[in-house]
C-alpha cells in the first residue's frame, strides 16, 4: 500500500471512479445523470453532515431501476464521509438498499465492497480472506460485478495501468466494472499515484465533483461551517 495522505485517498476515489466511468460501456447522458445524483449526496453531506433521501421527481426517475453497479458508484460520497464509522456506514447502506428495493444478499455485497474501500482509506492492511469473505459460493447476477471488481483490484492493485486495461476488457460482460475497480484503486493508492496525463483528462472536463471535493473534505474534518461557501486549504489540516 502506498503512503498517501487521507486527502490524496479522497481525491483518488473520485478520480478513479470518474476515469473508470469514461472507460465504461455507458452513455455520456447516463454518466451525467449518475454525477448529478452524486453531487446531491455530496451537497447534503456538506450541509447536514448526514445522508438523506431528498430528491426531486426528475431525480427520482434517474434512480429508478438502478443496477447494483450504478448504486456502487453513487455510494462514493457516503462511503467517504462515514468510512471511519462502520456502524453508521452500514446503517446508511441498509437504508439505500431497502429504498432501492435490493435483496438482502445484494445489500450485503454492497456493504462488503464499501468496507474494503473504507479499509483502504484508513490505510489498513487486510488478507485475502477478508477481501473475499462473502463465502465460497460466488454471487449470481448483479453481485458478480462487484465481486469481480474486488478480484481485479486484488490482482494488480499496485499497477494502475494494467488494472484499468484488464478491467476495461471485461466491460462487455460486467458493465461499470472499470469504475468500481477505479474507486478501489484510488482509495488504496491515492490521487498522486495516477499518471499526470490521466489527472489532466479529468481536470480538463471541469467535473463539479472535483470542484466540490475540497469543501466536502473540510466538512468531514469539521473545519468549515456547513453554510460557508469558500474552500478551505485542506492541506492545512493534514
Amino acid at each position: 500500500m502506498r503512503q498517501s495522505s487521507l486527502w490524496s485517498r479522497f481525491q483518488g476515489v473520485v478520480y478513479g471512479g470518474l476515469l473508470g466511468e469514461k472507460l465504461a460501456i455507458t452513455t455520456e447522458e447516463r454518466r451525467n445523470q449518475l454525477s448529478q445524483i452524486r453531487m446531491i449526496f455530496f451537497d447534503h453531506l456538506i450541509h447536514s453532515r448526514t445522508f438523506q433521501w431528498d430528491l426531486k421527481e426528475t431525480e427520482q426517475e434517474i434512480i429508478k431501476d438502478l443496477t447494483l453497479s450504478e448504486i456502487g458508484v453513487l455510494l462514493v460520497p457516503i462511503i467517504l464521509f462515514f468510512h471511519e464509522n462502520p456502524s453508521k456506514l452500514s446503517q446508511h447502506l441498509d437504508s439505500v438498499g431497502l429504498h432501492l428495493e435490493k435483496t438482502q444478499a445484494n445489500i450485503e455485497i454492497l456493504k462488503h465492497w464499501s468496507k474494503i474501500i473504507a479499509l483502504a482509506l484508513r490505510g489498513s492492511q487486510w488478507d485475502e480472506s477478508c477481501l473475499f469473505q462473502l463465502g465460497e459460493q460466488e454471487p449470481a447476477g448483479e453481485g458478480r460485478i462487484l465481486l469481480s471488481s474486488l478480484k481485479c483490484f486484488d490482482a494488480c492493485r499496485d499497477d494502475l495501468r494494467l488494472s484499468f486495461l484488464s478491467t476495461h476488457r471485461l466491460e462487455g460482460d460486467f458493465p461499470l466494472i472499470t469504475a468500481l475497480t477505479g474507486i478501489l484503486l484510488g482509495a488504496y493508492n491515492g490521487r498522486s499515484s495516477f499518471p499526470v496525463s490521466w489527472r489532466l483528462i479529468i481536470q480538463s472536463e471541469q467535473h463539479r465533483e472535483i470542484s466540490i471535493l475540497s469543501r466536502f473534505f473540510g466538512a468531514w474534518c469539521g473545519v468549515n461551517s456547513p453554510d460557508q461557501r469558500s474552500c478551505w486549504d485542506v492541506t492545512a489540516v493534514l
